[in-house]
């Protein structure tokens, strides 16, 4: 299990992750990671998580993604 970083003080294991969603937050559009009915927002570089998400187990044709 490798932990993946949303913020500076928050990991999070991709095997958990229930939906990404994308969303509009304070007029921005943002992805929402949902992780044990839990909202998360990431602080850091989208394409760097996705990227992380994918290379930390993420499979993509198994998880849910919303829009």
């Amino acid at each position: 299990m490798e932990l993946i970083p949303i913020s500076e003080n928050v990991l999070i294991n991709p095997e958990q992750i229930e939906a990404v969603e994308m969303r509009k937050v304070k007029g921005e559009k943002t992805f929402v990671i949902i992780i044990g009915g839990k909202s998360y927002i990431p602080s850091v570089d989208s394409a760097a998580l996705l990227k992380d998400l994918v290379l930390g187990g993420m499979r993509l044709n198994e998880q849910f993604f919303s829009v």
